[in-house]
């Protein structure tokens, strides 16, 4: 038994399968026909497969397929007994000279399949290739004006069948996607799930910052976006599925853009000072990008108006920001695929300018509850500067991959708030303070990995990071008590913290064993060590003096040292069904040295834990019969935070006299379960897609601000504790697509449904106890929108409403019945081939807030008119937003512990005039 054992690992034999069982075996031999001169692959060309005799063994026409780099690829696919042979592979085509590759089969062992080597043929004349409409080897290239549609797993957006106004941006294009959300902080969603890498023609762009190729990729620039599971870099490598994919958005550009010079200038100027300038530019070839821009604003990032009832600042900044930044992008991809480099920099300053009113209710478990109102301003300037570099040799036909990437980061701050806050009939505290700190950091990853010639691969991984970092602050702070029962506070505090230095790495070799039948067994060990180091200090200023405050003052140094061993048994068959257990056995080694006057202790932490993830898939393929395309997919992981070792120690920190905190040695882990599932349902025509998705966490240990209150001085004494009771759950449906055939007729429904158990510590005022309170939370959430398009006009409708019921099991409270709803009409007229006029109405309602003020209507218009000059170079464009002057920003959070409203200030209605000025220069035969 044992024998039999050692020879199925060695020669790749799974167990229990007899050699004459392993020799009737098939495998995959995979191929490329592609131009000598573009590496493009030639469709029609007619592949066969000869013994080493010349004797024919089979015979295919190359199929295509579509990369993200909006290349066509020409591949054949040969089944072939998996044994050594020496074969002759032919390709042909009427237009190119014939090519014969001999090709000598490499040892088995557990290799699924192998790639030939590229048949890159010569022509045997020039040929000039139409681009637009016309031919590409033998594909027809249509012009398509269906907005949307499934192929595959993969939703297709065609830009040109939106018809936007002239100047518009990739930004645009996705908030009139059906099916497709912009958020306030830029992240970009499709049928409620969210986008994971965002690239352009398949590859990154200026790295994670989506915000440049939104705000600056003109949208005539754009063919499609596609939307698609992707894989990731390893298993595109290794030509199978070792790791979990990734959600994508891929930006294809028209393919006259692939080639050529582009750009564009815009300068606008509103009422109230408000101005924007901007400038973008794109060299770009199929194995090379230069990308630059350069923008200066004072509109958020948000001034134009969106023609669907939103107005979204997707820069996830409330207040008023000035933004300036400025970035550089350069890539290199070699065309036969041996390397490829990104060089970024970007330098980006930003001044926010907040103001907020609050008010709040604290929760007493007596029922007696406390209630608060502020004010608040602040300043912030924030410098940032970046710059990065990732390079990588990834050839399919090559055995090894490596990479290296390295990143730089320079930042800076500098802020000044100023508050008044008001404990209703206790007192009132003022606060003004000064900050601002430096930081410098850099960081690194490189790895290599290597196929084995007996099918498995593996590897080594390292990454890095150190970082040092400095900061002051300066605060005054004023408290008075109205009706003298105690003595007013007034302390000036002066700390600088730092310099602080702060490094951690990890080395993380891997082996995968390619088990066959569509098991891999993924094996890795990681060592991860991370040391820092703060010196805190603290002074209290009088009018003679500066005088150190020992008990807040402190010198912390921390190690951490983490082993984890990780493997991960997949299973991916032909029919479409794909599973995923990864179990991690993890041992954390931690230690913080704290030192003060009042306190000098070491606190230790030791941990191991075993976290498994589990995922189970099913895709059923489209029969010829059905229009329709299903897939299943349901999520399972167990995760185990600690606490952090400096919320174990045991010492009070009263720097802020109104709000002490202290420690809680007792601290355990917090464990999450996490639950989810999607089940996605995909039409032809007419086009629809369907998403339902549901997901449960349940927490136990959730670590929760314990809190006591003492209702004569308004005191509070914060003290982390471990509460159990905490889990929610959510279930969403979405819907898109079209009614008619024709596709003129869209729609896109939302349906969310959530709940939240919310458990967190209550005071019991003038008690040093605190008790359990218990928060239930519903949230329903329907939004509908419908819009009918016609060449370049188009009508829509929106509505929407989130509304939340809140109540407390242990009933001391009033029941929470809040809701923001919203109704309106949007529409584009193009009132001739180069002028455009949109408007939308939108009316925004809000219901059950505690401030009465805040339950208010408010209408919101929007206007927008533009206009194409000399020849579609110039663009002028006019911009009106809140004309009625109605829109506010308001924010409601309710927890175990207490509700809060917050109102924001937001831009000013405005007008605004702006030119803007498109270059382009292209190749002649790619106009």
């Amino acid at each position: 038994m044992k024998r039999m054992i050692i020879t199925a690992i060695l020669f790749g034999l799974p167990l229990g399968v007899s050699a004459q069982e392993k020799k009737e075996r098939q495998i995959e031999l995979w191929g490329h026909v592609k131009s000598a001169l573009i590496k493009q692959g030639i469709l029609g060309a007619k592949v066969t497969l000869m013994r080493e005799d010349s004797t024919v063994v089979d015979t295919m026409t190359v199929f295509q397929e579509w990369h993200g780099d909006n290349k066509i690829d020409a591949a054949y696919k040969f089944l072939v007994p998996a044994k050594r042979a020496t074969y002759i592979i032919k390709a042909e085509h009427p237009d190119y000279k014939t090519m014969y590759i001999h090709w000598k089969m490499p040892p088995i062992g557990r290799n699924t399949y192998f790639d030939a080597p590229w048949h890159l043929l010569k022509p045997r004349q020039r040929r000039d290739y139409d681009m637009e409409g016309g031919t590409l080897g033998e594909v027809v290239v249509k012009k398509t004006r269906v907005k949307a549609f499934a192929r595959g797993d993969t939703i297709v957006y065609n830009a040109d069948a939106f018809n936007l106004p002239e100047g518009s941006m990739l930004d645009d294009l996705i908030k009139q996607m059906p099916g497709a959300e912009l958020t306030s902080d830029g992240r970009i969603l499709i049928n409620g799930r969210q986008i994971d890498e965002l690239t352009l023609n398949g590859k990154d762009f200026f790295g994670s910052n989506t915000k440049v190729m939104l705000e600056n990729l003109p949208l005539y620039t754009v063919n499609q976006l596609k939307v698609f599971e992707k894989s990731t870099e390893r298993s595109q490598w290794l030509g199978r599925e070792v790791e979990d994919k990734k959600y994508a958005m891929d930006v294809v550009l028209k393919r006259q853009y692939n080639t050529g010079l582009l750009g564009n200038a815009t300068v606008a100027k509103g009422t109230d000072d408000l101005w924007l300038a901007r400038l973008f530019g794109l060299r770009y070839t199929d194995n090379s990008r230069l990308s630059l821009y350069g923008n200066t604003n004072n509109v958020n990032m948000a001034g134009k108006a969106d023609n669907e009832g939103y107005w979204n600042d997707y820069t996830g900044s409330n207040g008023r920001t000035e933004t300036r930044n400025a970035g550089l992008d350069l890539m290199v991809d070699d065309r036969e695929k041996r390397f490829q480099n990104n060089f970024t920099a970007t330098v980006d300053w930003t001044k926010n300018d907040l103001k907020t009113e609050t008010n709040s209710e604290q929760y007493m478990a007596n029922g007696n509850s406390t209630f608060s109102k502020s004010n608040g301003t602040q300043l912030q300037k924030n410098l940032n500067v970046m710059v990065s570099n990732r390079f990588k040799t990834a050839h399919p036909l090559r055995s090894w991959h490596t990479h290296a990437n390295t990143t730089f980061n320079y930042s800076t701050s500098d802020g000044e708030s100023n508050s008044l806050a008001e404990q209703i009939g206790v007192n009132t505290n003022r606060t003004s303070s000064l900050t601002d700190s430096r930081r410098i950091s850099g960081n690194g990853d490189f790895g290599i990995w290597r196929k084995t010639s007996w099918g498995d691969d593996g590897g080594l991984n390292f990454r890095t990071n150190i970082s040092h970092s400095k900061s002051h602050s300066q605060t005054e702070q004023y408290v008075v008590y109205p009706y003298g029962t105690n003595t007013d506070i007034h302390q000036l505090r002066y700390t600088p913290v730092g310099p602080n230095t702060n490094y951690d790495y990890a080395i993380a070799p891997y082996y995968s064993f390619n088990l066959l039948h569509g098991f891999t067994l993924y094996t890795d060990y990681t060592y991860f060590q991370q040391y820092s180091e703060q010196d805190y200090l603290t002074y209290l200023q009088d009018s003679l003096q500066m005088t150190l405050d020992t008990r807040n003052s402190n010198r912390q140094t921390s190690l951490n040292r983490t082993h984890a061993l990780a493997a991960a048994l997949r299973y991916n068959s032909q029919s479409g069904i794909y599973g995923r257990l990864y179990l991690t056995l993890r041992h954390a080694d931690n230690r913080l040295h704290y030192a003060s006057t009042p306190i000098d202790t070491t606190v230790t932490q030791h941990n191991t834990n075993l976290e498994p993830d589990l995922i189970v898939e099913k895709r059923w393929k489209a029969r010829a019969d059905s229009c329709y395309q299903r897939s299943l997919r349901l999520h399972y992981n167990l995760t185990e935070t600690l606490p952090s070792l400096l919320s174990q120690v045991a010492v009070n920190d009263d720097q802020d006299p109104l709000h002490i905190r202290t420690g809680n040695p007792g601290l355990r882990p917090t464990l999450t379960h996490a639950f989810d599932a999607r089940l996605n349902l995909s039409r032809r025509r007419p086009w629809a897609y369907y998403s339902i998705f549901a997901n449960l966490n349940v927490y136990r240990n959730s670590v929760s601000q314990g809190y006591t209150y003492t209702p004569e001085t308004g005191v509070y004494t914060y003290r982390p504790m471990n509460v159990n009771g905490n889990w929610n759950a959510s279930l969403r449906f979405a819907f898109q697509g079209c009614f008619d055939k024709q596709e003129q007729f869209y729609y896109a429904a939302d349906l969310i449904g959530s709940y939240s158990r919310n458990v967190a510590y209550a005071a019991l005022a003038g008690s040093t106890a605190s008790v359990l309170s218990h928060v239930n939370n519903w949230n329903v959430g329907p939004s509908l929108r419908l819009s009918y398009q016609k060449e370049g006009n188009a009508i829509g409708i929106t509505g929407g409403l989130n509304y939340r019921h809140a109540t407390q099991q242990e009933g001391t409270i009033d029941d929470v019945n809040a809701a923001d709803f919203s109704y309106g009409l949007n529409g584009r007229l193009q009132l001739t081939k180069w002028a455009t006029v949109g408007t939308d109405l939108t009316m925004h309602s809000k219901r059950g807030y505690n401030d009465a003020s805040l339950n208010r209507d408010e209408l919101i218009w929007n206007a927008t008119a533009s206009c194409s000059l000399v020849k579609n170079k110039l663009l002028l464009k006019f911009e009106a937003y809140d004309l009625l002057h109605q829109l506010s920003n308001i924010t409601v959070s309710i927890d175990g512990q207490g509700r809060t409203e917050t109102v924001y200030n937001t831009l000013p209605r405005y007008v605004m005039l702006s030119l803007t000025y498109r270059f382009q220069k292209f190749p002649k035969n790619k106009q």
